[in-house]
């Protein structure tokens, strides 16, 4: 099965991500000329399934770029949060020991 499809339909990376996640045997075929991309296999199944997981990682990749900064804004506070709770805790009790019975001082 041989398919042309229009470059902008798909980001190359999802194409070549896809292509790893699928074609493990190397029966796919990326070809880039000019406004198209030829993509050739002769499994139409595993064409199928390449198409599909390449819709898949390219609406992963978009949702990635769209979301990124509520992303980096949610890390951010969540270090800053993590790193705000270690310097508040509490210094640990000293142990004071008589008669080899451990006693905490508090």
């Amino acid at each position: 099965m041989n398919k042309a499809i229009d470059k902008d339909i798909y980001a190359p990376e999802a194409l070549e991500i896809a292509k790893s996640i699928i074609d493990r045997d190397n029966k796919i075929n990326i070809i880039r000329k000019g406004n198209k991309i030829f993509i050739s296999t002769d499994d139409d199944i595993l064409f199928k399934r390449f198409m599909n997981e390449a819709l898949h990682q390219d609406l992963r990749l978009s949702l990635t770029r769209k979301n990124f900064n509520i992303i980096r804004l949610i890390t951010t506070k969540a270090i800053a949060s993590a790193i705000g709770k270690e310097n508040k805790e509490k210094k640990p009790t000293k142990v004071i020991r008589r008669n080899n019975k451990r006693r905490d001082k508090r």
